[in-house]
């Protein structure tokens, strides 16, 4: 749930219109992200795929920005940048 200039909104109901491919990455020791959010964020869209990453933490792109730099380029249907 959020909040938008005071008001509250519910941002599953948001996210439902969503028609584009989606990839969701959380990392498995989010304290921010929980799990249940984002499966039920993927649920709500229709062609959502979530990966959990093991041993990180919410800010994932900071802690292992080649994994995650990796899983979008493979997302996006390209070969990852030899590291």
């Amino acid at each position: 749930l959020m909040y938008r200039h005071g008001n509250h909104i519910d941002l599953f109901e948001e996210v439902a219109g969503i028609a584009e491919p989606v990839l969701i990455l959380r990392g498995e020791r989010s304290d921010r992200f929980p799990r249940a959010a984002a499966e039920r964020a993927a649920q709500g869209i229709g062609d959502a795929r979530l990966v959990e990453l093991p041993g990180l933490g919410h800010f994932a792109p900071m802690e292992a920005p080649d994994v995650v730099a990796g899983l979008v380029a493979q997302f996006f249907g390209e070969d990852p940048a030899p590291g």
